[in-house]
C-alpha cells in the first residue's frame, strides 16, 4: 500500500570488489528484492574493502547527498563492527534524523552488544530479516509504534534500549522473490562477474560447539534456485556458481531434482557441506555428471577425541571414506581444520597436520584457522561464563583468538602465528605426484608453459600459467589416469637472488600480503635477510597469518610516509592484476612498480 511519507532508504553492503574471488554477500541481496517488491525506494552503496576507510566515508556522503537519503542500512558480521561502526558515524555526521539500521548476524547473536558498540545506531533487525524490515520501514513510514516489529532492538527517546517480541516465523523460502545482486553490484557485475553465490538452503540441524545456533533446516524449492542461476548465468559472464549453505542437502528427492536440473544448466557448481555416510561414490559421481567439480568439507580436525568435543558426529575413518570416493568421482576437495578446541593439545593438533600431509593426494585445497569465539556459539558462551573474555571487548578486539584449548599458550602462539602459515607454504603447498618439471616463456614473459610427467601413469603433461590470471588452484588437475597432480609453479618462477638484488639497491616494499608473498618469504628466507622492507596491503581486510611476519602491515599512503622508492606487487591471478598496478602507479607517479615475475 503507497503511503504519503515515502522514505529513500540506501542500502549499504560491505565487500572487497577488487578480489574476484570473494563471493558478495546474499543477505544484502534478499534485503534488496523484497524491498524492491513492496515498492520501497532503494538506492545502493558499497563500502568496498579494497578502499581506504576514507574513501569510502566520501563516497558514503556523496550518495546521502546525491539521494536525499532518510533510511540508511547495512549489515554485518562481528568482525565487521569497526566498518560498521564507521559507516554509521558518517552518515549521523551528515544529519542526525537520518534513520540507521544494523542487520546480520553482529545484531543477531550479539543485539545489547551491537546497539552499545555501535551508538550511531538506531534499529536492529535480529534474525532472518526479510519479513521484519518491510514491516519496520511500512511502520516508519505510517509514522506508527516501531515497538510493535517484532525482531527489532532500538533506542526510544530517551536513549534506552528495548527489545521487542522475539520474532518466531521465518520466510517461507518458496516464496521469497530472486536476490537482486543487480542493486548493489549491477556495475561491476558487468565487468567482473566471476563466481555467483546461492544459497539453496537455510539453518542447520547440527550443533557443533565453535558455531553459532543456527534456525532448523530449511530447503528453497529447486526451481527457484535455478531460476535465479539461469537469469544471472545467462546475463553476467560468471564462470562458476557456489552453493554458500551451511549444509548441502543429499536426501535422494533433493539430490535427484538438483542433479537432473543442474545438468541442463551447463555451469560448474561448488558445494559446501559436512562429511556424511550418505556421500558415496555413486552420489558423488551423480553430483559430478551435474556439474559438481568442486566440495568445501568441514572436517576441523583428524583426531576422534576433538572431533566428538566438538560434537562433529564424525570420524576420522568415516572422513577418509568420503575423501576417497570424492577423489575417485574426480571432484576437487577443500578441506577445513580448525583447531584449539577444548581437546586440543600438541598431540591432536599435530595428528591433523600429518593427517594433512599424509592424504595430499585427496585435497585439492586446505585451509587452517585456530577456532574463534564468535557469539551465538557454545564456545562462546562457556567462555563468557568462565570470565575468559568480556564480550564486549572481545567484540571491540574483532573476536581475536582465544587459548580455551589444552594446548599451553606458548605451544597455541606457535601453531597460530607461525606453523600453520609455514606448514601450508612449505609442506603442504608444493608439488605432488609430478615429475621432470620443465618451463619455458612463451609469446610474453606473463606466459609460461610447463612441461611434467605424472609420477603415477608416467603421461607428459603441458600446463599453461598465465600470471596475470593463474591462481593456486588452477594449477591443481587431475591426470588421465585418475591421479591428483600439484604444480607448485610460484615456487618454480620465483628468483631469489633477483629479489635479494632489488632489496639491497632500493628503499623497497612487498604490496600484497597473501599466498603469493608468503612464497616469497619463505622461498627468499626473508627472515634471515640482512635488507629490510616493507610490507603494504591494500585490502583493509587483515591477511591471514600477519603475526607471523613480526612486521607491521601498512597501508598504500606510507609509500610516501617512508620514501619507498620500488614495490614488488605480489597479486596472483585471483585480483585484477593490471587495474591494481595502474591505480598504484597513478597515485605514486614517483614510485616503481614492478610486478613479481618480472623483478
Amino acid at each position: 500500500m503507497q503511503t504519503s511519507n515515502r522514505k529513500r532508504i540506501l542500502l549499504c553492503a560491505i565487500h572487497e570488489l577488487s578480489n574476484m574471488y570473494q563471493p558478495f554477500p546474499a543477505g544484502c541481496a534478499y534485503i534488496s528484492a523484497v524491498l524492491k517488491h513492496d515498492s520501497f525506494n532503494v538506492n545502493y552503496f558499497v563500502w568496498d574493502l579494497s578502499r581506504t576507510d576514507y574513501d569510502n566515508e566520501i563516497g558514503l556522503k556523496q550518495a546521502l547527498s546525491k539521494h536525499s537519503i532518510d533510511v540508511v542500512m547495512c549489515g554485518g558480521m562481528v568482525h565487521d563492527y569497526k566498518r560498521l561502526l564507521t559507516l554509521f558515524k558518517a552518515v549521523k555526521s551528515i544529519s542526525s534524523s537520518i534513520i540507521t539500521i544494523q542487520g546480520g548476524t553482529f545484531v543477531t547473536y550479539s543485539p545489547n552488544e551491537a546497539m552499545k558498540l555501535l551508538p550511531e545506531c538506531d534499529i536492529g533487525v535480529i534474525g532472518e530479516g526479510e519479513i521484519t524490515i518491510c514491516e519496520l520501514m511500512r511502520t516508519i513510514e505510517d509514522n506508527g509504534d516501531i515497538n510493535s516489529v517484532k525482531g527489532i532492538i532500538y533506542r526510544d527517546n530517551l536513549n534506552q534500549t528495548i527489545m521487542t517480541e522475539m520474532r518466531i516465523e521465518v520466510p517461507d523460502l518458496g516464496n521469497l522473490p530472486m536476490p537482486d545482486y543487480e542493486g548493489l553490484f549491477g556495475e561491476w557485475l558487468k565487468n567482473s562477474a566471476h563466481l555467483l553465490p546461492t544459497v539453496s538452503s537455510r539453518g542447520c540441524n547440527n550443533n557443533c560447539t565453535f558455531c553459532t545456533q543456527a534456525k532448523r533446516y530449511r530447503e528453497r524449492p529447486v526451481e527457484k534456485v535455478f531460476e535465479e542461476i539461469d537469469y544471472y548465468t545467462s546475463k553476467y559472464n560468471f564462470r562458476e556458481v557456489a552453493f554458500q549453505n551451511d549444509y548441502f542437502s543429499t536426501e535422494e528427492e533433493n539430490l535427484n531434482n538438483f542433479c537432473a536440473r543442474a545438468k541442463k544448466s551447463g555451469v560448474p557448481f561448488r558445494l559446501y557441506t559436512r562429511i556424511s555416510p550418505k556421500l558415496t561414490l555413486d552420489v558423488l559421481t551423480r553430483l559430478r555428471e551435474a556439474g559438481v567439480h568442486m566440495i568445501f568439507y568441514g572436517l576441523e580436525s583428524a583426531d576422534n577425541t576433538v572431533l566428538k568435543s566438538m560434537r562433529k558426529g564424525i570420524t576420522v575413518e568415516l572422513m577418509i571414506r568420503v575423501l576417497e570416493a570424492t577423489k575417485a568421482a574426480r571432484i576437487n576437495t577443500c578441506g577445513c581444520f580448525i583447531f584449539g578446541d577444548t581437546a586440543e593439545n600438541l598431540i591432536t593438533a599435530q595428528a591433523t597436520l600429518n593427517f594433512v600431509k599424509e592424504h595430499r593426494d585427496l585435497f585439492h585445497h586446505v585451509e587452517f584457522f585456530m577456532i574463534r569465539l564468535f557469539p551465538g556459539s557454545f564456545l562462546h558462551q562457556k567462555a563468557v561464563d568462565e570470565g575468559k573474555i568480556d564480550p564486549i571487548a572481545h567484540i571491540q578486539n574483532l573476536c581475536p583468538t582465544v587459548n580455551v584449548s589444552s594446548l599451553s599458550d606458548e605451544e597455541y602462539s606457535y601453531l597460530n602465528d607461525f606453523y600453520f602459515n609455514y606448514f601450508y607454504y612449505t609442506e603442504y603447498l608444493v608439488d605432488l605426484n609430478i615429475e621432470n618439471i620443465n618451463f619455458e616463456r612463451t609469446n610474453n614473459s606473463k606466459n609460461i608453459l610447463f612441461n611434467f610427467d605424472c609420477v603415477t601413469c608416467g603421461k607428459r603433461i603441458d600446463f599453461h600459467v598465465d600470471l596475470k590470471k593463474t591462481n593456486y588452484d588452477d594449477s591443481k588437475i587431475f591426470c588421465e589416469c585418475g591421479e591428483r597432480l600439484m604444480l607448485d609453479f610460484f615456487h618454480h618462477l620465483i628468483d631469489k637472488n633477483k629479489i635479494y638484488e632489488v632489496l639491497k639497491n632500493y628503499k623497497t616494499a612487498f604490496y600484497g600480503i597473501g599466498g603469493l608473498f608468503y612464497k616469497h618469504y619463505y622461498k627468499c628466507e626473508l627472515t634471515k635477510s640482512n635488507h629490510d622492507y616493507f610490507l603494504l596491503n591494500g585490502s583493509m581486510r587483515v591477511p591471514c597469518f600477519s603475526d607471523a611476519l613480526a612486521k607491521k602491515i601498512h597501508s598504500p599512503d606510507a609509500i610516501d610516509e617512508f620514501g619507498i622508492e620500488k614495490v614488488i606487487v605480489t597479486l596472483s591471478g585471483a585480483y585484477d592484476v593490471d587495474a591494481v598496478v595502474s591505480g598504484l602507479k597513478k597515485k605514486y607517479p614517483g614510485v616503481e612498480f614492478v610486478l613479481w615475475c618480472d623483478v
